[in-house]
């Protein structure tokens, strides 16, 4: 006789699951971030040049790096 109801493990997998997904359901709001269909270009030297000039507070630190 088969049992139709879900097994010990199915039922403790599936709540845990549902619990972790509720404590990282933050990171579906990066997904568009990270799963990008083409990627974020790369900074040219003038561009990075650029950023150093225009911003007073992280330009410093881009510089000394």
């Amino acid at each position: 006789m088969a049992d139709s109801s879900p097994s010990f493990f199915r039922r403790h997998w599936e709540g845990w699951k549902d619990y972790w997904g509720e404590r990282f359901a933050i990171l579906d709001n990066y997904a568009k971030f990270v799963n990008r269909d083409k990627p974020i270009p790369k900074w040219s030297d003038s561009d990075v040049e650029e950023f150093i000039a225009s911003d007073p507070v992280y330009g410093p630190t881009v510089c000394i790096s």
